[in-house]
């Protein structure tokens, strides 16, 4: 699956993990980065940067060239693993757009956003269960509807255009990461076993 941070915001970055590596998927997150008076290519040195590869990239290349805006997406292709947390932690904004398409996707705790908050990047997602939960806890999330391009982009220009909102996502995320690190989570996942087994 390609993943992709990231829009550049003079020197930031927004990250973005989309639900599924097609191409439909893609065009209505570059719609609100791409097209519109109020998308994030209208905002000066805006970029986003693509991680990862897959059979979409070619589609994604042409939605890019079709929109004329080729100098505002950037494709870095294949990662090391071991780059991908240093990769994000440059961002200023990461997006989780996941839809609750299924109960999969509804109750869904995907891994980027553990990421994003080891990373100490904000992030705005979908109105969804678990990101709700996580905002009661820790205040880390912004949730917005992502179901629209028009949502995505309001979501994204919003915190954006909030230098000081950042600061206080990414200092709350800088608190919760002791909590929502692999060392907690790992206790959870064996106490799971633990009741099975027993």
């Amino acid at each position: 699956m390609i993943d992709f941070p990231c829009v550049r915001h003079r020197a930031r970055i927004v990250g973005a993990s989309p639900a599924h590596d097609a191409p439909n998927d893609f065009r209505a997150m570059l719609t609100p980065v791409l097209e519109g008076e109020d998308s994030v290519s209208h905002s000066k040195d805006a970029y986003l940067v693509f991680i990862g590869y897959g059979e979409s990239q070619a589609e994604l290349g042409k939605i890019v060239q079709e929109n004329g805006t080729d100098r505002k997406v950037r494709f870095l292709g294949r990662v090391e693993p071991n780059q991908i947390l240093p990769l994000t932690a440059g961002a200023d904004l990461g997006i989780i757009p996941y839809q609750p398409i299924d109960l999969n996707h509804k109750f869904c705790s995907p891994n980027k956003f553990f990421e994003y908050v080891q990373a100490r990047v904000p992030m705005v997602t979908h109105d969804l269960e678990f990101f709700r939960q996580m905002n009661e806890l820790h205040g880390v999330v912004t949730t917005g509807d992502l179901s629209t391009p028009e949502g995505t982009a309001r979501a994204i220009n919003g915190l954006l255009n909030s230098p000081g909102r950042l600061e206080e996502l990414a200092r709350l995320c800088e608190k919760a990461s002791p909590a929502l690190s692999w060392d907690e989570e790992s206790k959870k996942l064996l106490e799971a076993y633990a009741k099975f087994l027993n």
